[in-house]
């Protein structure tokens, strides 16, 4: 939770401010405008965000390891990495090839900006379809040992 450290209201409008008449913006009945600023001390939430962080990647570390450590494979856990490191760099290098083509690119941002409406009418707009999207998010998240 973030707890608000300091409260500060400051003046817009000075209170001596003349206006037509000579008469001050107050006794003119103008509405005086007043901002106020908050100053949200966050510290003690970043702290917990951190540690639960670092707590989180330092099993990861560990899973990754005890895997490693188990596997009687590694050449071919080694090759697998590199094969889908090599296969990131060509599909990289044939996205920006078609984005360079001139009309293909604003063809795949239209079927995008459809295809992300439809998405959003689809597991927002339709009944009981949000459920179903948050347990299968749930269900994926538990197989991969998240646990929210």
């Amino acid at each position: 939770m973030i707890a608000c450290s300091a409260i500060r209201v400051a003046n817009a409008v000075p209170t001596r401010a003349r206006v037509a008449g000579g008469r001050s913006a107050l006794m003119a009945g103008m509405p005086v405008r007043r901002s106020v600023v908050v100053k949200a001390d966050a510290k003690e939430t970043t702290d917990e965000v951190m540690e639960n962080l670092s707590s989180g990647a330092e099993d990861l570390a560990d899973k990754i390891q005890k895997y490693w450590e188990e596997s009687e494979e590694k050449p071919t856990i080694v090759a697998t990495g590199f094969g889908l490191l090599l296969a990131l760099y060509f599909v990289s290098n044939l996205v920006n090839a078609v984005d360079r083509l001139p009309l293909v690119s604003n063809v795949f941002e239209l079927v995008g900006i459809i295809f992300s409406g439809w998405t959003a009418y689809r597991y927002f707009l339709v009944d009981g379809e949000k459920e179903k999207l948050t347990a299968d998010v749930k269900g994926f998240l538990s197989k991969v040992g998240v646990n929210l």
